[in-house]
């Protein structure tokens, strides 16, 4: 989440449409037959908030280090979160 913030031109607190990262993100999808990366747009997803908070939370090769949320073009709100993984 502090990475993205550099990135919010309009110091709203939000990655949207109005900064010009929002199209170059994705969101990546495994499924045991495959791997893709989905745009924002894709997934119909219209903003993300920067407010974030730390849960910390250990995996086999990886670890779960802060959530936060995002919007969808209807409204829905979502969970996002930040995950580190061991390579």
């Amino acid at each position: 989440f502090g990475e993205l913030s550099d990135y919010d031109e309009d110091k709203n607190n939000w990655i949207d449409e109005n900064d010009r990262i929002f199209n170059k993100l994705g969101v990546w999808m495994k499924t045991p037959s495959q791997d893709r990366i989905y745009s924002l747009k894709d997934l119909d997803i219209g903003a993300i908030y920067l407010g974030n908070t730390q849960t910390y939370f250990p995996f086999k090769n990886s670890q779960l280090s802060q959530s936060g949320i995002y919007l969808k073009e209807n409204l829905d709100i979502g969970f996002i979160s930040k995950i580190d993984f061991k390579v």
